[in-house]
């Protein structure tokens, strides 16, 4: 082979070689720019996929709040539906408890000859009024706080009239027991007592001096001596003496 055929070959042979090099620069550039997309788009997907995710716990956590919202709105709300309920079956028994003692202060007036019938007849007038206020007031089954301070209200006003019929001098006269067997009740407190519209300020004055006396009586009977005892016994004497009598 002469050396110019040689020559040939071998410019062909370093030709096909950087042919070859080059295409596989190429493909080797491609692929790496494939991967690189690849993980960009499967970053981007990563990416995505991570908000839904997290939006979608964000979304689970609201809506997990505003059931233990609502829980707590219902427990609240029943809570206060059994307590008012409580609260009037309570008020109800107040009431039926206080016309039943008045019915017995009645008929206890009637059995010792205290009441004359046309006390007996206003005393009992007074009752039926506070039960059928009772059953108006009540009739959706329910007692309401200003229900019960009507009837209240009433309920205290029969009191001081039970009182009062019985502790006068129209039948036989009721002993004032709490302060003596001998003692007993001036004429115009018995009037006042036995007044239904005896105002509520007067009413108060009253039974405010008999709880005072009540617990000047019960101070006198400890172990109180000198000059305490005799400021004592000088109000309890005064208050005794505006109100009561002795026989």
């Amino acid at each position: 082979m002469n050396k110019y055929l040689i020559s040939a070959l071998a410019v062909l042979v370093i030709a096909g070689s950087n042919s070859f090099g080059r295409e596989n620069n190429g493909v080797a550039g491609a692929a790496t720019g494939n991967a690189a997309g690849k993980q960009a788009r499967e970053a981007k997907a990563a990416g995505a996929g991570k908000a839904v995710r997290e939006a979608k716990a964000s979304g689970e956590v609201k809506a997990a709040r505003e059931a233990k919202k609502a829980e707590r709105k219902v427990a609240r709300e029943k809570t206060c539906s059994e307590n008012k309920e409580a609260k009037s079956l309570k008020g109800q028994e107040v009431v039926d408890n206080r016309e039943a003692r008045q019915d017995k202060r009645i008929q206890h007036g009637i059995d010792k000859g205290y009441l004359t019938a046309d006390e007996i007849t206003k005393l009992n007038a007074q009752q039926d009024k506070i039960g059928a206020l009772e059953t108006s007031l009540t009739g959706d089954g329910s007692m309401s706080k200003q229900d019960f301070r009507q009837l209240q209200s009433e309920l205290n006003t029969a009191s001081h009239c039970i009182w009062g019929e019985k502790h006068d001098t129209d039948g036989n006269q009721m002993a004032v027991y709490r302060f003596g067997k001998n003692v007993f009740a001036k004429s115009d407190l018995t009037a006042k007592m036995a007044d239904p519209n005896l105002s509520k300020s007067e009413a108060k004055k009253l039974c405010g001096d008999f709880k005072t006396m009540m617990d000047l009586k019960k101070q006198l009977s400890g172990n109180v001596a000198g000059a305490d005892r005799d400021k004592l016994q000088a109000q309890y004497d005064a208050l005794l003496n505006n109100y009561y009598e002795v026989k």
